[in-house]
């Protein structure tokens, strides 16, 4: 009975998310990391400001507006930050645009030091005929960094 019941459940969960239609992505989103600590810092514990550049791209027929972007370290990486930024830049269909904001980091007690890779998520928000629509991406900025702390 349990294993029917078991079996029940799993095609029923199974079942569910095969019904649920997948949303396209209406939005490419890069980012880099375009600033470093200096080497005399590099070791220093406490905060620091980081420069990001993000571009994005309209993948979609329609104009786009990007609205705010949210950078937030996950997990254990040379710094971690969490940081928002309010945009009112319009996208047209099949255009980039590229962003660029300073964020407050807090180092870690990374082996490479503040200039060490972070992995961040990048939540885009954007105003589109559908109405608000966010796209997420997981990425590593500063991943050329090798054990010396040196790219």
């Amino acid at each position: 009975m349990r294993k029917l019941l078991a079996a029940s459940l799993l095609l029923l969960a199974a079942c569910a998310s095969q019904g649920k239609a997948s949303r396209a992505s209406i939005a490419g989103i890069q980012i880099i990391q375009t600033s470093e600590v200096p080497a005399a810092a590099r070791y220093v514990q406490g905060g620091v400001n980081v420069q990001y550049a993000v571009r994005v791209t309209n993948l979609v027929d329609e104009p786009l507006t990007l609205r705010r972007v949210t950078v937030q370290s996950l997990g254990e990486g040379a710094y971690h930050v969490q940081h928002s930024m309010s945009y009112e830049i319009p996208v047209g269909p099949a255009q980039e645009q590229d962003v660029q904001f300073w964020a407050p980091a807090q180092t870690g007690r990374s082996l490479v030091g503040a200039n060490g890779p972070v992995t961040v998520r990048v939540t885009a928000e954007f105003d589109s005929k559908r109405g608000r629509v966010q796209e997420i991406v997981t990425r590593v900025v500063n991943d050329r960094t090798a054990i010396t702390g040196e790219q």
